[in-house]
């Protein structure tokens, strides 16, 4: 009998070992489903919204085990930030909102535009920036028009923005800036990747990111993430973050 307790004893320590190199308080990074099986077929047992805290139990084939308000489940991986990654976050959003306060002036893009690291047709080309877009505007120079998208300060050419010059134009460029810098989380890549102007494989190679490269995602469109890296925006095929 005292065999078979010490016995259970090893096993009660072991699971628990276990359990405790999962067993952490995790902040969620966007809305999730939440499902009872690590799969998409998983039965969709609830949501877990963005910003929700959460105790991460496992890890099984890209899908993180969770427990929230006392029920276990699934989550997609790569979806959780530990309390470095959202005081990183934070911080990125805390800058993106800096330099927005400094801008009094927002406008709109009235065309389709290369969004340019330099102020010349040889600048990187960083994204594009769709006609309709309302960004903060910080000033021209030499024919071209410095501007913020999605947190990143870049240049388009002159003569194809209307600016806003109205008291309520300062109040909005904050923002105009916020989305992206709110919905920013840290993020390492599992595989490596190219770093591309726009979500499609015809996008222009801005780089190449090594495996784990640590970026800043942004958001999710048609199988593509939108990420800033090293200051820059741009997009990287969906699915290979850790």
């Amino acid at each position: 009998m005292k065999k078979v307790a010490a016995f259970l004893g090893v096993l009660l320590c072991v699971f628990t070992m276990a359990t405790s190199a999962w067993a952490a308080d995790y902040t969620v990074a966007r809305d999730m489903n939440f499902r009872a099986a690590p799969a998409l077929t998983g039965q969709r047992i609830g949501s877990v919204p963005k910003g929700a805290k959460v105790s991460k139990i496992g890890e099984s084939n890209g899908w993180d085990q969770v427990s929230y308000n006392g029920v276990t489940g699934w989550i997609h991986g790569g979806n959780l930030m530990t309390a470095e990654q959202a005081a990183a976050a934070a911080a990125f959003q805390a800058g993106a909102a800096q330099t927005a306060a400094g801008v009094t002036k927002t406008a709109v893009v009235n065309y389709s535009m290369n969004f340019r690291a330099a102020p010349n047709m040889s600048g990187q080309i960083l994204s594009t920036v769709p006609a309709g877009s309302t960004v903060p505007y910080i000033g021209s120079s030499n024919g071209w028009d410095q501007i913020i998208f999605n947190g990143v300060q870049g240049w388009i050419a002159g003569g194809r923005i209307t600016i806003q010059n109205s008291a309520a134009s300062a109040a909005g460029t904050a923002a105009a800036a916020a989305p992206a810098a709110a919905s920013t989380v840290g993020a390492t890549l599992k595989n490596s990747m190219n770093f591309r102007s726009a979500p499609a494989l015809t996008g222009s190679v801005l780089s190449v990111l090594p495996s784990g490269t640590v970026v800043q995602y942004v958001s999710s469109a048609n199988g593509w993430d939108n990420i800033v890296y090293q200051g820059t925006s741009g997009w990287i095929k969906s699915g290979n973050f850790r």
